[in-house]
């Protein structure tokens, strides 16, 4: 699970190093939940046209007959 280069790094570093290590992630990890609770995801569509379209107020029969002829 551990990848040996990164502990022999990790090893080699003094208790500041680590320390500014462990600031620089701690602001990095602080970043990403911030960036993540601030993007926006749009609501997935129904799968259902005829809902869809009935949940923004659409009236579809007339295009549905139209498509069905044809």
């Amino acid at each position: 699970m551990h990848d040996e280069r990164s502990v022999d790094f990790l090893m080699s570093l003094q208790p500041e190093q680590l320390d500014m290590l462990v600031a620089q992630l701690e602001v990095m990890v602080v970043a990403k939940r911030a960036e993540k609770a601030n993007s926006f995801a749009p609501p997935s569509p129904p799968s259902d046209i005829g809902r869809l379209a009935d949940s923004l107020g659409l009236d579809l029969s007339g295009i549905m007959r139209e498509i069905s002829r044809k």
